[in-house]
Order: C-alpha cells, then structure tokens, then sequence
C-alpha cells in the first residue's frame, strides 16, 4: 500500500478545488510514500497550493524507502494539509493507531471522527466487504471525503477482491 507523486497531485487538486484536504484524516492501513519533502514542496508549488512546510519530515519507516529519502506517512499527510493522522489495520505489525479488523462492525467511539478516509488498498484484503463500506461510511464526519484506491482488473492473486469502479459510484450514490 502506498502513495506516491499521482496521490500527491490528486490530493493537492482535490485542497485547491474543494478545499476539504483538512482536519482528521484516517488511513485504512499504514501508507507507504514515495516521495521526499523537496518533492512535494517542489510539486505543491507548480499546483500553486499552500503546504505546511514548517512540519519537521520525518523518514519512511520501511527501511528501503527510508534509504531513498522518501517521507513517512505522517509526515507525508501533515505537510498536504492535515492536522491530525491516523490509521487503522487489523494488527499492530505496521504501528497502526488503532488495530480493529474491519470485517467486525466498528466501534462507536470512532463514528464521524474522520474528515477524510483513504484506502490506499485494504479494501480488497477484507473478506466482508459490506462491513468493510458500513464501517467507512459510520467513521466519516458529515460531508467527509472516502479515497479509494483499489485494484480494479488484472491483479490476480491480490486480496479477495478486484472492483469496478461503478461500484464504488453507485454505493456512493444510494443514502445510506
């Protein structure tokens, strides 16, 4: 899982139209990054959108990714825009903010915490797929933002799922 410069790009246009690249963001699992806190100063700046370049970069904790200079995910999300950065995974391996398996429905203590939702590719990992949208939906604040990134055709062997877009466009659609 991960973001790299097409995240970065998407975010940034996402802050300068809509203005709701803010607040509390929660990632379904920890991010990876590919790209250093001169690419995306650089990057931000062709985009003429403000960044918090005051925030102290802190290194990839992959060890590969750290090698190359590239940001962890924090760091990363805090210089785009927000004020807080969480995550959520099913276990403690990746140093996750809270562990919850999202195949179980989620907690009240998080509903409508989130300003912005990314799923940067646990979506297709969890086996009860309609928890796993509840729960999103039950988590995101009033008029929040879910960012899907997940694999739609050709990624044989990958999670339990492949999806089409529409999918995401019609559940999206319908008032839950």
């Amino acid at each position: 899982m991960g973001v790299a410069k097409g995240a970065l790009k998407f975010l940034l246009d996402l802050k300068k139209s809509t203005n709701k690249v803010h607040g509390k963001i929660l990632q379904l699992g920890r991010q990876c990054t590919y790209v250093t806190a001169d690419q995306i100063k650089q990057i931000a700046k062709e985009f003429n959108v403000p960044i918090d370049d005051s925030v102290v970069p802190s290194l990839s904790f992959d060890p590969g990714l750290k090698k190359l200079g590239f940001v962890d995910d924090i760091t990363f999300f805090r210089m785009v825009g927000f004020t807080e950065v969480e995550s959520l995974d099913y276990s403690e391996y990746e140093g996750s903010t809270h562990v919850h398996d999202l195949n179980l429905p989620i907690p009240e203590k998080y509903y409508g915490e989130y300003d912005v939702i990314l799923d940067g590719g646990t979506l297709e990992h969890v086996f009860h797929f309609p928890n796993c949208l509840s729960n999103i939906h039950k988590m995101l604040k009033p008029n929040g933002i879910i960012i899907h990134s997940s694999p739609s055709h050709n990624h044989v062997d990958h999670g339990f799922y492949m999806f089409s877009p529409t999918l995401f466009y019609d559940y999206y659609s319908i008032d839950c």
